[in-house]
This record gives C-alpha cells, sequence and structure tokens, in this order.
C-alpha cells in the first residue's frame, strides 16, 4: 500500500470522511504550488487538522510556524455550500460592469488559497496592506470597487457577530487589517479568474504581492 493510500486510511480511522479528505488534498495542492512559485526556498509545512477551528476557519497560516493548517472536519459540505451562494463579481469591458454569480469550485480553491498565502506575504514582505482608509487612494475604479465592497462586507459581518454574542477574541480573529487585506485579495482572484480562466499559476502569484496605494 501506497504512503498516500497509509495516510487516508489513517484519517478514516481517525473519523474523517473520504469527501473532506479529498477536498483537502484539492485544497494543499493549490496552496504548495503557489507558495512554492512566491517561497521557492522556504516552503512552508501544509498540516491537517481533525479538530475544528475555534473561530471557523477553513484555512489557516500561523505565522510562526510558517505553516498552512486545513481543517478537515466538514470542509467538503461547506465548499458544497458556498458553491450554491452568489458571490459578488464585476469586469471592465469599456466601463465596469457589477453582478452576482455562482462561484465554480475551482474559483473557491485558487481565491481560498489565494487568501491564505497573502497572510504568508503580509509577514514575510511587509507588503503595504489594503484597507477602508486606502480607498480614495486608489486609482484603479476595478480594484476601488473591490476594496468599497469589502469595506461594506465587513461592516456587515461585525454587525452579525454584535448581533451573535460573538466573543471579542472572536471578532478581533475575524475581523482586522491582515483579513481585510486577505479578503480584497481573495476577491480580486475569483473576479480575476471569472475574466481569464487561463490565467496561470505564475501570474497569480505575482498578483499577491500587489500592494495598496
Amino acid at each position: 500500500m501506497s504512503t498516500l493510500k497509509n495516510f487516508k486510511e489513517f484519517l478514516k480511522d481517525k473519523g474523517v470522511i473520504e469527501e473532506d479528505i479529498e477536498m483537502s488534498a484539492k485544497i494543499a495542492k493549490r496552496i504548495k504550488v503557489l507558495d512554492n512559485i512566491i517561497f521557492p526556498k522556504k516552503p512552508a509545512h501544509i498540516d491537517l487538522s481533525i479538530i475544528k477551528s475555534d473561530f471557523g476557519h477553513l484555512v489557516a497560516y500561523f505565522p510562526g510556524e510558517a505553516q498552512y493548517i486545513i481543517y478537515l472536519d466538514g470542509i467538503a459540505e461547506v465548499f458544497e455550500r458556498m458553491q450554491k451562494i452568489k458571490r459578488f463579481w464585476l469586469y471592465s469591458n469599456n466601463f465596469l460592469q457589477y453582478g452576482l454569480n455562482i462561484p465554480t469550485l475551482e474559483e473557491l480553491l485558487i481565491s481560498i488559497a489565494s487568501h491564505e498565502i497573502r497572510h504568508r506575504i503580509q509577514y514575510q514582505f511587509s507588503v503595504k496592506k489594503f484597507s477602508s482608509e486606502s480607498i480614495n487612494d486608489i486609482k484603479d475604479n476595478y480594484l476601488k470597487a473591490i476594496v468599497e465592497f469589502i469595506a461594506l462586507a465587513f461592516e456587515k459581518k461585525y454587525q452579525s457577530c454584535i448581533k451573535k454574542h460573538k466573543t471579542e477574541e472572536y471578532i478581533n480573529d475575524r475581523i482586522n487589517n491582515n483579513e481585510f487585506d486577505a479578503e480584497v485579495v481573495e476577491f480580486l482572484f475569483i473576479n480575476s479568474i471569472r475574466q481569464n480562466p487561463e490565467l496561470s499559476y505564475e501570474e497569480i502569484a505575482l498578483l499577491l504581492k500587489l500592494e495598496a496605494p
């Protein structure tokens, strides 16, 4: 039996279902490819957790260990739900057009991978991060629209946390400057891939280092 099959059997013995194993493998593959392009000399570890995140993360980056953790429990079901929810997108064809559309699985996978790798870039390269304060300084209308949308989404997310009586620790983990910046990058990529499905990993990696003005 191969090492991969042994590992899958080990996870199954721990109670992890096949669908969660397969989905985590798809996410890990995309994180690994992008991370290796950006950090060829210092690739991060990708670990799996059979315990759910206290803060509801599907994937998380931990800078102290240069480590990505994928939370297995229920991850396939979450992705299935996400594929049924329309997401904000826009495109430019002489003028900006806005809309809502159902994301494909590939768009979701690559956008989440981009989100987490952006977190590593934040720590490794000290890029100037996007925030609600940077909106007026952005000249590109396409990018500006995304930042404006994330600002509205974060305010809505904050109000939802208050209504649900989430702890201060939870709110600070989910709503902060690093998360805002990574959300901008995530939405930038889900829109970019929709416009250009042939976008290469190398092109994505270059755009991941984009800085706020």
